[in-house]
């Protein structure tokens, strides 16, 4: 059955068994070969957008990474996300292969890409651990995943200020998959946002390591290290909090 004959939530259920198999179509692998992706990951409120953004200000070179999403759209959005699409709009780009990527989120919404969103050679983006792997297997002419690290304390900071009650749960629970696949995923260069400079520093960092990944990255065994006080941090308000 055609995915345009199926209400909303049938779509949405049909897109998550496609998102299992999917892969685009020729001409649209064909557009991504000379382009570099640069994944940001780490967990929520490390400042992965704004690092993004920061790049992006110091070097014109590089652009973010734009989205399209059936999700209603928000006042806040920023220029990069295209919201209100239509979802059977969606399901014909995933059925022609002409989507780059998409994700279903648990919201019941489509989140994904197209060659349009990867404006020039060089692009940013915050993305999730488990689309890493994704990524590598498109066709960029280069991936190179850069894992937001912060101090433990500043980051919980950051955290609490952005959810409280089950929705902090939940995102300490995300962070503790995150940190982990950051721990283990040793191909992920790690990045401190100490926010020095107003993000300065470590935006000059990603670009410095985009442009020669084997460059040697200064401290990489003591940003690895805030992986693990970032872990005991949420160890801690997990078992404060909820008893795990």
């Amino acid at each position: 059955m055609s995915a345009r004959t199926k209400t909303k939530s049938e779509i949405f259920d049909w897109a998550s068994e496609k998102h299992k198999t999917y892969k685009p179509n020729k001409e649209i692998k064909a557009q991504l070969v000379d382009k570099i992706m640069v994944p940001l990951v780490g967990p929520t409120a490390v400042g992965k957008s704004f690092l993004a953004k920061r790049v992006t200000e110091l070097d014109a070179t590089f652009s973010e990474m734009a989205t399209i999403t059936t999700r209603a759209s928000r006042p806040n959005d920023p220029d990069h996300v295209i919201a209100d699409v239509d979802m059977d709009d969606f399901a014909g780009l995933i059925e022609a292969g002409e989507l780059v990527q998409f994700e279903p989120h648990e919201s019941g919404n489509l989140y994904g890409t197209t060659p349009d969103c990867y404006i020039g050679n060089k692009i940013i983006a915050p993305i999730l651990s488990t689309g890493v792997e994704t990524y590598q297997q498109l066709g960029f002419k280069q991936v190179t995943p850069m894992g937001i690290v912060a101090p433990s304390d500043t980051w919980g900071e950051r955290l609490r200020e952005r959810a409280e009650g089950d929705d902090y749960i939940d995102r300490l629970q995300e962070a503790r998959k995150v940190l982990k696949w950051m721990q283990i995923y040793m191909h992920s260069i790690p990045i401190l946002n100490n926010e020095t400079n107003h993000g300065a520093e470590a935006a000059s960092e990603i670009i410095l390591l985009t442009e020669n990944p084997t460059a040697d990255n200064l401290g990489a065994l003591r940003k690895r290290g805030f992986i693990v006080n970032m872990q005991n941090h949420v160890r801690r308000e997990l078992m404060t909090r909820h008893g795990q």
